[in-house]
């Protein structure tokens, strides 16, 4: 089923693109293109400063010295 699914995605695909683009890049598409990588690459980093503070939350938890029980409380 599902290769069947994909299969006809491609030929619907196929069957639907022009067969020439016949496009204009402008000068104003190469800073687009350098804003789209820099906004990328801050919320790439963004997530990952998020992403990293749980991950080191949760290995502080679980490699924490003293005597706990497993709620976390002494």
């Amino acid at each position: 089923m599902k290769v069947t699914l994909a299969v006809a995605a491609v030929f619907a695909a196929a069957a639907l693109s022009p067969p020439c683009a016949c496009a204009y890049l402008d000068p104003g598409t190469g800073s687009y293109v350098v804003q789209v990588v820099i906004a990328a690459l801050v919320g790439g980093g963004f997530a990952l400063k998020i992403f990293w503070k749980r991950i080191s939350d949760a290995l502080r938890r679980l490699f924490s010295r003293g005597d706990t029980d497993d709620t976390g409380r002494k």
